[in-house]
């Protein structure tokens, strides 16, 4: 869309320019069509605006793919700094746009559901684990490890849930060190 409004506003530039080698030709006043250059400078912020945001979508929907047994957490959080950073070098006259503050929204919720996917990637969290996860979400899909796609963990919008998450992978986390603790007392009971 953006593509679009640029080609219009080129088709805008050549036709000023047209008329003004007209009036130029006939020894009239060159009219100076400031609306023309208020649009051009208003593209040109939103622009940048809109180029950080695609390129946001574009490396998400790269990650969306990944299985999560493949994940590497490294290369999120890596990601997601950079984001954050190219957002605050925009300038400042760009901060209070609708259109900042919704991308700035977007990555930082991308950003705030990183520690919360690290939650889950624990060894702790079982199948019934991300069932309770599907069913405080609303979104369901197999939890079958070797074919989850990070997408779907995208898709329950996880930063909306974080205290949630948090709940469950602590008690994930429990549970584990409980089923540890079982197996050690059931070994030592096996070779008394």
């Amino acid at each position: 869309m953006m593509k679009q409004y640029q080609m219009r506003l080129q088709e805008m530039k050549k036709q000023k320019e047209e008329l003004s080698l007209a009036e130029k030709l006939f020894d009239l006043p060159v009219t100076s069509y400031p609306e023309l250059v208020s649009v051009d400078e208003e593209l040109n912020r939103l622009n940048l605006i809109y180029s950080l945001y695609n390129d946001h979508q574009q490396t998400v929907l790269r990650w969306s793919n990944m299985l999560w047994v493949e994940l590497q957490l490294n290369g999120l959080v890596t990601g997601s700094e950079d984001f954050q950073r190219r957002l605050k070098k925009l300038p400042k006259e760009l901060k209070n746009m609708g259109a900042f503050l919704k991308l700035e929204e977007k990555i930082l919720a991308f950003r705030e559901s990183i520690p919360l996917i690290q939650s889950l990637k624990s060894e702790a969290v079982r199948p019934r684990h991300w069932q309770k996860l599907m069913e405080v979400t609303g979104i369901q899909f197999d939890a079958n490890m070797k074919t989850l796609t990070l997408n779907k963990v995208f898709e329950m919008e996880l930063h909306r849930f974080a205290e949630t998450i948090d709940d469950i992978a602590s008690a994930a986390s429990q549970e584990m060190k409980i089923e540890s603790q079982l197996q050690k007392i059931e070994e030592a009971w096996r070779h008394q």
